[in-house]
């Protein structure tokens, strides 16, 4: 994903990609061309990033005051929560950033956000100290490129099976002695903490005692020949 900034869009596209209610991100998504009256050209605007959601955090994250990194990592699933998708458009600031007392690129992102909420869509702006800030953003890297880590269908049904028989829930360090144990489970269980199989309490940050909770259906491991 293309990003400018390694202080603001880099870690925000990170965060989007372990956080467990985001369930697709794309960077710099669409170009926006707002027409207003007694003007000749359209406002232009293109967007940091357009995340689709769970449904069920949409209201914290558009009509709240909880912190965009803190809503995200303090989200759980939960049963019976509300099913289904929404979309949110974020521009993402930095505190020194000279748009911030620029009135007429604030007049512009008030009416892109007119512009989405026409669409069904939020619309977030992003502050560095206090939206990203206010998570371990040395944590959310190294999650994030755990996606790299090789994960067989045999270790995603082995900790799909090992969750569902405890409800859905268990402890982070005795999810990787399922996984191999030692820094090789771990990491693939925040592995599949990206592809969004289980949920990892990362507040808590990745410790034996953290919080796993299943996201996903178990699997079926591919057979053999033979079988």
């Amino acid at each position: 994903m293309p990003w400018e900034s390694r202080k603001c869009e880099l870690p925000l596209i990170q965060l989007a990609e372990v956080a467990s209610p985001v369930v697709s991100l794309l960077a710099q998504p669409h170009r926006l061309e707002i027409f207003v009256r007694r003007r000749r050209d359209p406002l232009i605007y293109f967007p940091d990033l357009e995340l689709t959601v769970e449904a069920s955090i949409f209201e914290t994250l558009t009509n709240t005051d909880v912190p965009f990194g803190r809503a995200l990592l303090e989200w759980r699933p939960e049963r019976g929560r509300q099913l289904g998708h929404r979309k949110i458009v974020v521009e993402v600031k930095d505190d020194d950033d000279p748009r911030n007392n620029d009135p007429d690129y604030q007049r512009k992102l008030s009416l892109a956000k007119r512009v989405y909420a026409g669409l069904g869509m939020g619309f977030l702006v992003v502050q560095r100290s206090r939206d990203l800030a206010c998570v371990d953003l040395d944590l959310i890297q190294h999650v994030a490129l755990c996606n790299y880590v090789e994960v067989s269908t045999a270790d995603e049904y082995a900790c799909t099976r090992w969750l569902s028989d405890r409800s859905g829930t268990g402890r982070l360090g005795d999810l990787a002695a399922q996984l191999g144990g030692g820094l090789t489970g771990r990491d693939k269980a925040a592995a599949l903490l990206v592809r969004r199989v289980i949920s990892i309490d990362l507040a808590r940050g990745l410790l034996p005692s953290t919080p796993v909770t299943l996201l996903h259906t178990p699997v079926q491991p591919a057979q053999s020949k033979g079988e």
